[in-house]
């Protein structure tokens, strides 16, 4: 608005960051600042309890963009972000349209990308179909066993294991012989929590009979098979991995 003294603050993400930078502005910043977030879904999904969803155990929350908006007297536009164009403090949004901004908060998350090719690659609540139709596949015998990877370094790990934890304890509710196993690269499981956290889990994996196989690095999987960097091949009728490094999408 013209003559408006305000900060104009733009935030691109409509996740868990964005939120948050929006209601830290207004707590810190109050009426100093004019607030647009630019979002590009209408609906934010607190995605880490989607992994529980296909085991029945809990159902993530959702929230309306819009409603959290409005109660922080911002400004709303539903689109994604396309391009920054620094030099003229605008951005361009995915519909072409341009923004401008005095400040600019960027929260678009992680972006999705393919884990391993032939793999279930698990990234939220749109995937929780596929995941319960595995589960009913080993729960019937119609798959023997299943892989949970972790198909690059440096990523949020803890799904992995929440997933094969969560796993072999439905296969044992259901008594079904279906075997459980993590490749992961990590030289420790939950590596990047310390060794206290690797020690803790270590009696967890072994009470469920999950295999864990670390510093190994997944290349492919084919008809039945998990095939590790150097060659070295795995039986698994299925494979399961993160679609991307587990961070709130923004």
């Amino acid at each position: 608005m013209a003559g408006d003294p305000r900060l104009r603050v733009l935030i691109a993400g409509g996740g868990i960051a964005a939120m948050e930078a929006l209601l830290a502005l207004r707590s810190v910043a109050g009426h100093l600042v004019s607030v647009t977030v630019l979002a590009p879904e209408p609906e934010l999904v607190y995605r880490p309890v989607t992994v529980a969803e296909a085991f029945g155990r809990a159902e993530a929350r959702s929230y309306q963009v819009a409603d959290i908006v409005a109660d922080e007297q911002a400004e709303l536009v539903q689109d994604s972000l396309e391009h920054v164009d620094s030099d003229r403090h605008t951005v361009v949004s995915g519909s072409g349209a341009r923004i401008p901004y005095d400040a600019l908060v960027v929260a678009i998350g992680a972006r999705t990308t393919a884990g391993l090719p032939g793999a279930l690659m698990f990234g939220g609540r749109t995937d929780v179909p596929q995941l319960r139709a595995l589960l009913g596949e080993l729960a019937e015998g119609r798959a023997r066993a299943v892989a949970f990877v972790l198909a690059r370094e440096q990523v949020w790990s803890l799904p992995v294991y929440e997933l094969a934890l969560m796993t072999a304890m439905h296969l044992r509710e259901y008594a079904s012989g279906g075997r459980v196993s993590i490749v992961t690269p990590e030289e420790e499981p939950l590596e990047l929590f310390g060794p206290e956290a690797s020690h803790a889990l270590r009696p967890m994996l072994a009470a469920l009979d999950i295999t864990l196989r670390c510093s190994s690095m997944p290349a492919l999987v084919r008809h039945r098979e998990l095939v590790l960097a150097g060659g070295a091949v795995m039986f698994a009728d299925r494979v399961v991995t993160p679609s991307r490094s587990w961070s709130a999408r923004g």
